[in-house]
């Protein structure tokens, strides 16, 4: 019976061809022939078909040897671009088999190339038991699975398929198909799995005739091994990436960025990353990780490659965080979540300080899942570390503490940071661009925004709190809409803004309240404490020792170009030492270039600009303009000043404009435009001025049974006019002051801001 049989056989190798000049354009001028080797029985075949691939300009011819073509018939043998070889077989009733190959030849009408191809190898089976495989010989692999290998098989006999494992684990190769014995020409069908290891492996893939094992068809296959890949271990780190495949960017220590195509694997809780391509042996950082159709995953951990591509050291991982690095800003610590910020608050109040380390905040934070934050920090181990929050917030901040820590007569309060300290120069504390939201309330006061207790070598930078904060003391209870206390020297708060209101309750008379910081204690002339150009917009409601800056000074500390603009509002009859700026002034401590716009209602020494002062410290270049009101029986109250406590202390080129309202007081002698009570302690006051018509007659106080005077050259009154003039104030600095025509003198580096 004929049977119609279509062939297509596809030939790796490209056209053979003369005749021609190898540079030559030859875009018009294609030639292929899709052909291996066609095996069949010893039956009659019909039809048969190899198919050509030409461009349309080649015209092909296909040629059989003369010896042959008894048995070998060309039904088409010609024809131009693509077409079909088109042939036939007689019965070979012959023993033997027989062979013969089809010859294929081109030529361009365009071009004149002549074209060859290899030829197509015919074989026919004779009468005698035979067994033909196509391919035959030997095949390499690649390393990847093959769940369908197929052998052609010829065969005009009754035969198996079978398998011999040379080399490498049992089982890789096996047979599939036919499960049993087959008679005639078929398909024999084998499965190769995926060469996992570093060694190529070999296989003999056999027919064999199903009576006489000496008759087969075998085909040698060597697998080879699977790419060499190198591998990364990071310790520590579980679910952190997908697994799966990826790809690796990675950064050598010179040059330009790597990549890598790899895959991710956990054992062990550690997390295995496998790539492909070696490295040259070198110091790298694995950038990030992109999982295979997601996006990439920074990690920025160093390793180090040595001999044979090995992987002799990667840095460790801190699993708390989900981050490499922290020695730098360049390689900071990331904190991106309430769980690294916890982390942060649990690893330090266990005893890590983490002096040297770097962290960065890079997203926004809501802490609404914690109903008591536990503070970063304690009184046994302080945070020593940078802490940057890269601009970014931290929201629903909730503390409701009953009390305070302490520990061998350290005090930590309640804050986003409990206790926060440097070790040395080299290795200070810092708490930057970091804004915080929330509320927090310490019924035993030492409560604050952002810091509850700084101590040596800290810089607050950059911070903003909208913290509600609230207290309630008996005694002393530090209340900072930034910085609860300072205890200590080299201690540095600067550009930090307050909006959060403050409210201090309790039946304590003294509770240290401050819009920036509630109490700072200067350690030494040699190691400072600094405020500078830091900002409160707050509402503060307090006791005692309160001011819109820092509530109590007490030791050597330097105010520089600060500013109040909130209201402050007593909660009793009792409040002493309350201002604007500063309340409690004491010690070596400086003030300047600093002013108050907040409304300040006070019992007794209350000051537009300064409270109560003690010792030797200087207020210098600074102005009050809101309403003052005084409400004791005796008033110590001052449009700058309150009371100055001792000879030495200096009032320096100042000026009130801010209305004074006085109530219930019976000793008026107590209050003045410039300095309410002081006596002779007034007489380092110079260049200082007040407004008329605003409630205070006499620049300077001088005790219960002296009204106060003015004195040229120390306090003068002035009208409305003269300070908006426009005119610059003798003995003041220029370069300090701008004087503008219809405006109230301002300082040049602190303007005044909504």
């Amino acid at each position: 019976m004929k049977r119609l049989i279509m062939l297509l056989f596809v030939l790796a190798a490209g056209a053979v061809f003369t005749g021609c000049d190898d540079t030559e354009d030859d875009a018009a001028s294609k030639f292929n022939v899709l052909a291996e080797r066609v095996n069949k029985d010893n039956a009659e075949a019909v039809n048969v078909i190899v198919m050509v691939e030409a461009s349309s300009d080649v015209e092909w011819t296909a040629s059989v040897p003369e010896a042959d073509r008894d048995w070998l018939t060309l039904e088409k043998d010609s024809g131009t671009g693509i077409g079909r070889i088109i042939f036939s077989l007689s019965e070979n009733g012959e023993i033997d088999s027989r062979s013969t190959s089809i010859s294929v030849t081109g030529r361009s009408t365009r071009s004149g190339r002549e074209f060859s191809a290899p030829a197509v190898v015919v074989t026919q089976l004779g009468a005698a038991p035979s067994i033909l495989i196509e391919p035959t010989g030997t095949v390499n692999l690649p390393s990847d699975a093959v769940g369908a290998y197929t052998l052609e098989v010829t065969a005009n006999l009754e035969w198996r398929a079978e398998v011999e494992i040379v080399s490498g684990a049992p089982g890789w190769a096996s047979v599939v198909s036919p499960a049993e014995s087959f008679a005639g020409s078929g398909q024999a069908v084998f499965s190769i799995l995926e060469n996992t290891t570093e060694e190529a492996r070999v296989a003999t893939l056999r027919v064999v005739s199903a009576t006489d094992p000496e008759l087969c068809g075998e085909l040698t296959v060597t697998q080879l091994r699977a790419p060499a890949k190198y591998n990364l271990t990071i310790v520590g780190m579980d679910g952190t990436l997908p697994l799966g495949n990826a790809s690796l960017l990675i950064a050598p220590a010179s040059g330009e960025n790597l990549t890598r195509s790899g895959s991710v694997a956990v054992m062990d809780s550690n997390t295995s990353i496998s790539y492909d391509e070696a490295l040259p042996a070198g110091e790298y950082t694995l950038v990030s990780v992109t999982p295979e159709g997601g996006s990439a995953i920074y990690l920025g951990g160093r390793f180090t490659i040595g001999e044979e591509s090995v992987c002799t050291g990667m840095e460790h991982w801190y699993a708390v965080f989900e981050s490499f690095g922290g020695e730098s800003a360049e390689r900071p610590i990331r904190i991106a979540k309430p769980a690294h910020l916890s982390g942060l608050a649990a690893t330090v109040n266990e005893g890590n300080d983490y002096a040297g380390f770097y962290f960065l905040q890079t997203a926004d934070i809501s802490l609404s899942e914690f109903s008591n934050w536990v503070g970063i920090g304690s009184a046994a181990c302080r945070f020593a570390g940078v802490y940057d929050g890269g601009g970014k917030n931290v929201t629903g901040l909730t503390i409701a503490s009953s009390g305070a820590e302490s520990l061998d007569g350290v005090t930590c309060g309640h804050a986003l940071f409990r206790h926060v300290g440097g070790t040395d120069a080299d290795h200070r504390a810092e708490i930057r661009n970091l804004k915080v939201s929330g509320t927090a309330t310490g019924t035993a006061g030492y409560v604050a925004g952002i810091v509850s207790r700084c101590v040596d070598f800290t810089l607050v930078s950059g911070c903003e709190s909208s913290v509600t904060l609230k207290g309630a003391a008996a005694g002393p209870g530090n209340i900072g809409g930034i910085v609860s206390i300072v205890a200590g020297g080299n201690i540095t708060i600067e550009n930090c803004v307050n909006r959060g209101e403050i409210v201090a309750e309790g039946s304590g008379a003294v509770n240290n309240v401050g819009g920036i910081a509630g109490q700072a204690d200067g350690a030494s002339e040699e190691a400072r404490v600094q405020i500078a150009d830091c900002r409160n917009y707050a509402r503060i409601t307090y006791q005692g020792n309160s001011g819109g800056i820092l509530g109590t000074t007490m030791g050597n500390i330097d105010i520089v170009r600060c500013a109040n603009y909130g209201e402050m509002v007593k909660t009793g009859t009792t409040v002493v030492r309350i201002g604007g700026v500063v309340g409690s002034f004491q010690g070596d401590a400086t003030l300047r270039e600093s002013f108050n716009l907040g409304r300040i209602d006070g019992y007794r020494q209350t000051g537009g600009v300064v409270g109560w002062c003690m010792n030797t410290g200087t207020v210098e270049n600074c102005y009050n303009r809101a309403e003052v009101v005084a409400q004791g029986s005796t008033g110590n109250t001052g449009g700058v000043v309150g009371n100055i406590n001792t000879k030495g202390f200096v009032v320096k080129n100042c000026y009130n404009t801010g209305q004074f309202t006085q109530y219930l007081a019976t000793d008026a002698n107590r209050y003045a435009a410039i300095a309410g009570s002081g006596g002779s302690n007034t007489s380092e006051v110079e260049g200082c001025y007040y407004e008329a018509d605003k409630g205070m007659i006499g620049g300077l106080g001088r005790g219960q049974k002296a009204p106060a005077v003015d004195v040229a050259g120390q306090s003068e009154q002035k009208d409305a006019a003269w300070f908006t003039s426009g005119t610059p104030i003798a003995g003041w600095d220029a370069s300090v002051w701008t004087f503008s025509a219809g405006a109230y003198p301002t300082l040049t580096d602190n303007p005044e801001r909504p």
